[in-house]
């Protein structure tokens, strides 16, 4: 049996307003705290693809600079760390 608290069964739009609060906060807070919210929606819905938008809208919006590491750089941090946990998430009991 499952630990209750991570596998709720959530609806459609607690998951939608899950995700659209975490773009709209991309305008708001700094990138680690985007990411650290993030990270609570992989722990509460798996799976969760959602994860990567956030560092997508990033980089569209902050991500001018002169090297290709500048232009994605928060796509490819929000990717691994999406590939990290699912991995782990795969491999317990949750």
């Amino acid at each position: 049996m499952a630990h209750a608290l991570f596998h709720v069964q959530h609806s459609l739009s607690v998951r939608l307003c899950f995700v659209l609060g975490i773009l709209g906060l991309v305008f708001l807070v700094p990138w680690w705290l985007v990411l650290a919210i993030s990270c609570i929606g992989i722990a509460l819905f798996y799976p969760f693809p959602e994860f990567l938008l956030p560092g997508i809208l990033f980089d569209i919006l902050y991500g001018a600079g002169p090297a290709m590491w500048d232009m994605f750089r928060h796509t490819i941090l929000f990717l691994t760390i999406f590939i990290v946990f699912t991995f782990i998430r795969s491999r317990i009991r949750i």
